[in-house]
């Protein structure tokens, strides 16, 4: 009996109906936020205020304005991609409200984050052979509540979010085939694609190519040819012209600047780029401090006192600018509770199964792509830190887009190892979705905000108080205290 029924739960799993019933319910969450919400905390006036920006020429190589507005340079700075795209929907709504031209783009993002589960499934299928593993992760990933804040917002890392799943994508496929002319083809495109959506994102960039190239120069197959067909010719064109825009940024702004990625204050006069806030902060606070020492104790202080409670605190923040007044919070304690034993669990596992975990076809490209990319954020992160004195950039939220690389295989190991028990792995599964209703989705920003945090839209204001309600039964606010770190009361140490 429970061998049938754990047949019937693995074949639901891994069913189109499932995944279907996932992302629908991934965008009627971000959907709704992206009417009802405020503008968001994450930078979103920033970039709406560089989509605009945009949207007063057809191309992308802007001689920037001084009046352009408060976004320091977007002349040469290499994460443009984004906020080009959506220019030309904010062009075409010129006439519009200025409220309703954001939702728009909202809803472009949620798109676009949406269409990145539904490659990551294919993604975590290709690696691990198993619909059902890959169903699961793109659940798990789905019910994050920061994914769903973020993509509700005007923001790039929904477009990187969507581009590094299809890289992955193209990446796992040339894993197998690592001399497959169409899938390098296919690869150098969005390689340059993504560069250009988000430059953080090069060392997991470079890290995949570099062992991608290692695999097929160790090959004994053949390589493919490329065909005289429509598709093949697109594929040429595509990787040329990424190629080409990703030499115009970067290789220009080496010559010109000395780096691929100069800062604000090399391009445009000073007060240009003190009118963009974390510019102008960063700047003052670098002025007004002596910079430490960078020592072995001095960074392990720093990642142990600062940098892991913070990305731990800050791993269900959501918020909203009010104007006059921000609205912050980190969700439902129990929320909290939640987030602390799955992200302390889930990198036990992983170390403990690693030998396991780098075997899953495919993974270890991505995993120590994904390491590669943690490293250089901690190491930026920690450069701030010794030049300002303060925590600079360190949030969850840069890691949500690498979250199913690690999830996937993770899920595709405990999976095999709990094979001989039968029942068990769907009884997590619907623990899990037990669990979720603690604060998961955007239930974490149903149930902490309140009018201040919404759109003075009376029909969307009227719905939200009947579903915040609804939920504020649902979720068990105060059934634990406060778990996690709180970076603020913690002392960094000497």
């Amino acid at each position: 009996m429970v061998t049938r029924a754990s047949a019937v739960v693995r074949a639901m799993l891994g069913g189109r109906i499932f995944l279907g019933a996932v992302i629908t319910a991934f965008v009627v969450q971000a959907g709704w936020l992206a009417l009802v919400a405020r503008t968001s905390i994450y930078d979103e006036d920033y970039h709406l205020a560089a989509v605009d920006a945009f949207a007063g020429d057809l191309t992308p190589f802007l001689d920037q304005r001084p009046d352009v507005g408060p976004v320091g340079d977007v002349e040469r700075y290499p994460s443009y991609l984004y906020h080009y795209l959506l220019s030309f929907p904010w062009r075409a709504t010129s006439g519009w409200q200025p409220d309703d031209r954001m939702v728009l783009l909202r809803l472009f993002s949620v798109a676009m984050v949406a269409a990145g589960l539904v490659l990551w499934h294919r993604v975590v299928r290709s690696m691990t052979g198993s619909a059902p593993v890959a169903g699961v992760t793109v659940m798990l990933v789905s019910m994050s509540p920061l994914l769903v804040t973020i993509a509700a917002v005007v923001n790039y890392d929904n477009l990187l979010f969507l581009l590094v799943a299809a890289f992955s994508a193209v990446a796992v496929r040339l894993w197998g085939e690592p001399r497959e002319l169409r899938g390098w083809l296919a690869l150098l495109a969005l390689a340059s694609v993504t560069a250009l959506t988000k430059y953080s994102a090069l060392p997991f960039l470079a890290v995949v190519v570099v062992l991608l190239v290692v695999r097929a120069v160790r090959s004994a197959d053949r390589w493919s040819r490329v065909r005289a067909t429509w598709t093949d010719l697109l594929l040429v064109a595509a990787a040329l012209v990424g190629l080409a825009l990703a030499v115009e940024r970067y290789v220009v702004n080496l010559v010109r600047f000395g780096t691929p990625f100069p800062d604000c204050g090399a391009v445009q006069p000073l007060e240009t780029c003190m009118s963009w806030g974390p510019w102008g902060r960063n700047y003052e606070a670098d002025a007004g401090f002596d910079d430490l020492p960078l020592t072995a104790g001095t960074a392990g202080v720093y990642a142990a006192r600062v940098w892991a409670p913070r990305v731990l605190w800050l791993w269900n923040a959501v918020g909203v600018d009010g104007g006059a007044e921000t609205f912050t919070s980190n969700g439902p304690a129990v929320a909290g509770l939640i987030s602390l034993v799955t992200v302390v669990a889930g990198a036990a596992l992983l170390v403990l199964l690693a030998p396991l975990v780098l075997r899953v076809s495919g993974a270890a490209p991505l995993l120590l792509g994904t390491a590669a990319f943690v490293a250089a954020l901690f190491w930026t992160n920690l450069h701030d830190y010794l030049a300002m004195g303060q925590p600079i950039g360190v949030h969850a939220r840069y890691l949500l887009t690498f979250l199913p690389i690690v999830v996937g295989p993770l899920v595709a190991v405990l999976a095999e190892v709990l094979r001989p028990a039968s029942g068990w792995r769907e009884l997590l599964v619907v623990l899990a979705l037990a669990v979720g209703t603690q604060g998961a989705g955007a239930s974490a920003f149903m149930v902490v905000s309140s009018a201040e945090w919404w759109r003075p839209v009376p029909a969307l204001v009227a719905i939200q108080e009947d579903l915040s309600g609804l939920l504020r039964h649902i979720v068990l606010e105060d059934l634990v205290a406060e778990p996690r770190p709180d970076p603020r009361s913690v002392a960094p140490g000497p």
